[in-house]
């Protein structure tokens, strides 16, 4: 079963081994990584729902070539997401998959964005995909309350999401996601019943977001944490949010920074996930920086500043990043005079907040006497100096 040395992304991966069942070969971290990408596809009127009676539908039932405008509506990589669902539906591998008990929740009133689509491979494999973060503005400020607050609406909703899963199937359970979906998956099986917890066979999270040490402390995590598999790439800026356990796999992926977020940017060497053996020093002090600022701010001060962030970038109007993106010019205009707006007092203790992000940063990389980043850092935190 020798596959080409080289691939390079998971559609790639489909292409070569499509041919093959799950009987001949068995569920992987890499089909866990393509299916929490499959997840963010608009299901929603095309997908059972989880209270719904009705049986799970295949890919073939979705009718790609008619549906495929409403089915990649408001998300990005449109094209890989299009070719992705193309060579699923033409394998042997996902043809004769089932999917089915799909929700899909924005509550702008409760700051939830919630999504899970759960994908039956056989008679004894299901696995639990939670969707990360979408365009909306409200799912964008549920990821900033992952530092502060507990639990966040989604992660709820994660739990009651797997428990009545695991009500509707006797099968193996694998659960996962990419980005807050990653998240959502360990939280879930963090949380669940015991009974539920003891028929997870495996958790992956996709550069998802860490926890608080404290909510670590307080759950079932370390029944779990021998079934958890995290793969952050080597310039994550998502996935090392809270991480302090160093417990990850590196992936090789394209691009730097937010590029790297991309799944389709992740390289696949074979039927696995490529991995790298390591990230560079000045990544692990900015992680290291930007795990002591949130950790040492007071949950009041965390609360505050996102609530602010929020309202700000609310006031241009956008309702999702699109908005944001379609005329970025008149939007920044309209978020600078929000912040001019601001009262006085909230204006400098947020400028307060982002200089000891600043200050964070200084001291570590000084300590690490890393002097080449050092006077980019120190300008920006000199400025927010001077405006506090």
């Amino acid at each position: 079963m020798k596959g080409k040395s080289n691939m390079s992304n998971i559609i790639d991966y489909v292409k070569e081994y499509g041919k093959y069942d799950f009987g001949k070969k068995h569920f992987s971290e890499t089909d866990a990584l393509l299916l929490s990408q499959v997840a963010y596809i608009k299901f929603k009127g095309f997908v059972p729902g989880s209270d719904d009676e009705a049986g799970s539908v295949t890919l073939s039932d979705l009718d790609i070539d008619n549906n495929l405008p409403k089915l990649l509506d408001e998300y990005w990589y449109k094209k890989q997401n299009e070719e992705l669902l193309r060579v699923m539906l033409s394998s042997v591998r996902f043809h004769d998959m089932r999917i089915n008990y799909h929700t899909d929740v924005l509550d702008e009133s409760n700051e939830e964005q919630f999504s899970a689509t759960t994908f039956i491979l056989n008679e004894g494999t299901v696995y639990v995909a939670f969707r990360g973060t979408d365009a909306s503005l409200v799912g964008w400020k549920e990821d900033f309350n992952l530092a502060y607050s507990h639990p966040i609406a989604a992660q709820k909703s994660s739990v009651a999401y797997l428990e009545k899963i695991a009500a509707c199937t006797k099968a193996d359970l694998y659960v996962g996601g990419h980005s807050k979906g990653g998240n959502l998956a360990v939280y879930s099986a963090m949380y669940c019943s015991d009974d539920v917890r003891n028929r997870i066979k495996k958790v992956y999270s996709f550069d998802g977001p860490g926890f608080r040490p404290e909510i670590k402390k307080e759950s079932h995590y370390a029944e779990i944490s021998s079934r958890v598999s995290k793969y952050i790439p080597a310039s994550s800026i998502v996935g090392i949010i809270m991480e302090d356990e160093n417990s990850y796999n590196v992936v090789d992926a394209s691009g730097m920074g937010t590029f790297q977020h991309n799944t389709y940017n992740w390289k696949i060497n074979g039927d696995r996930i490529a991995r790298k053996k390591g990230r560079k020093a000045h990544y692990l002090l900015m992680d290291d920086a930007l795990n002591t600022w949130i950790l040492g701010l007071t949950q009041d001060e965390l609360h505050a500043f996102t609530d602010t962030l929020y309202d700000v970038v609310n006031a241009s109007g956008a309702s999702s990043l699109y908005d944001l993106r379609d005329d970025w010019t008149a939007d920044m205009k309209k978020i600078a005079q929000a912040v001019n707006n601001l009262d006085d007092d909230t204006k400098k203790n947020i400028y307060k907040i982002v200089r000891l992000l600043f200050d964070t940063v200084h001291n570590q990389m000084k300590d690490k006497a890393i002097a080449s980043y050092l006077s980019g850092v120190d300008e920006v935190r000199n400025y927010f100096t001077l405006k506090s």
